[in-house]
């Protein structure tokens, strides 16, 4: 077996509900290999005594949203930071509303741009307000940017944002076809 990155050797490693001492190696930023076995590895920690974990996603925050005159506390590296610190590996944020897949390219372009300074994994949601263009075109448009999931409303009808039954009826079908998800 090839020289691994990264050991973390004695840890409690949580795996199928319970933690079992064992080691655990990293190649390429995947894990590889979890046993006894003693491999080598660029950079080994012990961590004896110490429970290693998954990484948790949060899949649902709002860095740098802005809602009339007011935006949130958090931006992208700010809320990125803490949420490293309680073991957040990954974050998915939302795109702003749109009606075509143009209107949700600029949103999308304008994101990665406020995640610039985001220390953790990210994605986003893209998010709908009374979609126009065919829906197969979007679901092509979310896979492309591995971006599995797709937001709506069933509200806010003053906004524009709504999604009406016929429309969320064809998403759902759409979402079935192209493998994405209706949130």
């Amino acid at each position: 077996m090839s020289r691994m990155d990264l050991g973390v050797v004695n840890g409690l490693v949580y795996r199928e509900g319970v933690f079992e001492k064992t080691n655990l190696y990293v190649k390429g930023g995947v894990i590889t290999r979890i046993g006894n076995e003693v491999l080598d590895a660029d950079s080994v920690y012990d961590a004896a005594g110490k429970w290693v974990l998954p990484g948790l996603i949060d899949p649902h925050v709002h860095f740098k949203l802005g809602v009339g005159a007011t935006v949130s506390r958090d931006d992208f590296t700010t809320g990125s930071q803490l949420a490293a610190f309680g073991g957040v590996t990954t974050i998915i944020d939302f795109l702003d509303p749109a009606d075509t897949l143009e209107g949700m390219e600029e949103a999308f372009e304008r994101r990665k741009e406020d995640a610039r300074g985001c220390h953790v994994d990210y994605s986003f949601h893209p998010t709908i307000k009374g979609f126009r263009d065919p829906l197969d075109e979007l679901g092509r448009f979310l896979v492309a940017r591995g971006m599995p999931s797709v937001k709506l409303f069933t509200t806010y009808g003053s906004t524009g944002r709504r999604t009406g039954d016929r429309l969320l009826a064809d998403l759902f079908r759409e979402s079935e076809k192209s493998k994405f998800t209706v949130l």
